[in-house]
């Protein structure tokens, strides 16, 4: 493999650390430590952008399942981007009647 090819460990980690801490569990202080600025989300048509945009993305998963638990599978590394395979795990959340 060519040197340069693959991201640090810790880049893997971090986009680990997003899907699993923050998108799973709400945890919106890690938030500015693995999202930039910048972020762009493009969910089923909608677009998300910034910080407030990973707590809107991010709580549409939670409102699908309750608990919800994110595992990454398989992370593949090249030059600055990190793709990773998850799985969302978790009830299908019921509407509650108040």
């Amino acid at each position: 493999m060519a040197a340069g090819v693959n991201q640090p460990p810790d880049d893997r980690a971090v986009a680990r650390q997003a899907l699993e801490e923050v998108c799973a569990s709400g945890d919106m202080e890690l938030a500015p430590a693995c999202y930039a600025p910048d972020f762009a989300d493009h969910v089923n048509g909608v677009d998300f952008h910034g910080l407030d945009g990973v707590r809107r993305s991010t709580g549409l998963y939670r409102a699908l399942f309750d608990p919800l638990e994110i595992r990454v599978v398989d992370q593949v590394a090249e030059r600055d981007r990190i793709a990773n395979r998850w799985l969302p795990e978790g009830s299908i959340a019921v509407a509650r009647s108040a």
